[in-house]
């Protein structure tokens, strides 16, 4: 951490750090960041169990450490192009549209654009932002939802510092609020004054991107519970699929479909077997792909396998039987 804090020290602006110094201060840093002193304790008596647990505590610190511009189209590819697919499900389709709008006053795809355009306000400027940033930038041209609709989107992801104050999330969940309410009003009902009255801040801007991307999952799976999370997982596969196709593999691929029609075997109980979502042929050998949600808590994040929620583990656990249950 001194070398760390020295190369800090010595450049003053970001942009006059050579790559080479900023990425070994950035390694630094994430190293610091997954250091676990139980860690260290843990792996003198139970070396595999440390490890596992080091490894599900370091996709909790490593879920920050992504491309924040690959977080905004990901979730804008998948609820506005994905969901327009034939195979996208119906259940998705309905909360997308009507129910979204339904249930929280504005079009779920609004939603997402006004937090992107406010991370870009956040993002570019030191200080404040006041709503009518959005104004100025509609008279510009950008295509961006009225003020009516702003209000509504800041409603779910401002605070102002009395709600900040009183949140119970701290407490009762061990989650900063931040990640539900990334912004933050300078005062209490500043939402009723005039738009350039209106001040409000992003102290880490980025987490507006994970608020729109992966919170906006969490805010429609704390409503909709497993019905949103199993038909979302279809989503996904379709999402995987347009990913594994933009590869153009050399070898063959097959889907889940594709499996049941070549290979329609049966279980004990006559049901049909779980297959992959996917089997790629290649030189190397076969690659068998399926996706499960996760289903990580902050309890995950911080405890790894010693934590008390452990619905990732089943999760992993049902992957694993499939793939068993498939090569026999």
């Amino acid at each position: 951490m001194k070398s760390a804090l020295s190369i800090t020290l010595c450049f003053k602006h970001y942009n006059s750090i050579p790559n080479e110094e900023f990425f070994d201060l950035l390694r630094k840093i994430i190293s610091y960041e997954l250091y676990d002193p139980q860690f260290e304790k843990e792996i003198k008596t139970n070396r595999r169990q440390a490890a596992v647990s080091y490894f599900l505590k370091s996709i909790g610190q490593l879920q920050w450490n992504r491309n924040i511009r690959f977080m905004l189209s990901r979730t804008l590819f998948l609820y506005e192009e994905i969901v327009k697919e034939e195979a996208a499900p119906k259940y998705i389709k309905d909360i997308i549209g009507p129910k979204f709008k339904e249930r929280f006053g504005l079009p779920l795809l609004d939603f997402i654009k006004i937090g992107a355009v406010l991370w870009a306000g956040s993002s570019s400027r030191k200080g404040v932002l006041r709503r009518d940033y959005l104004e100025n930038a509609r008279s510009r041209g950008m295509t961006i939802p009225n003020d009516e609709s702003v209000k509504i989107c800041l409603k779910l992801i401002a605070y102002d510092p009395i709600q900040f104050r009183d949140d119970p999330l701290l407490e009762k969940d061990n989650l900063n609020p931040l990640l539900i309410h990334p912004l933050v009003r300078l005062w209490e009902n500043s939402e009723n004054e005039e738009m350039f009255d209106d001040k409000f801040i992003a102290t880490i801007p980025d987490i507006l991107i994970y608020r729109i991307s992966i919170g906006l999952y969490y805010q429609l799976y704390n409503i909709y519970k497993l019905d949103f999370a199993t038909s979302f997982g279809d989503l996904f596969e379709l999402y995987i699929g347009k990913i594994i196709e933009g590869f153009r593999l050399p070898g063959k691929i097959i889907t889940e479909k594709d499996i049941d029609f070549y290979l329609p075997v049966k279980g004990k109980k006559g049901g049909k077997i779980r297959r992959p979502d996917w089997v790629i042929f290649s030189e190397n050998g076969v690659v068998l792909i399926e996706c499960k949600a996760m289903h990580y808590t902050q309890d995950t994040f911080e405890h790894g396998i010693n934590a008390k929620n452990t619905a990732w583990l089943t999760q992993i656990q049902k992957a694993l039987d499939q793939f068993e249950k498939f090569e026999r």
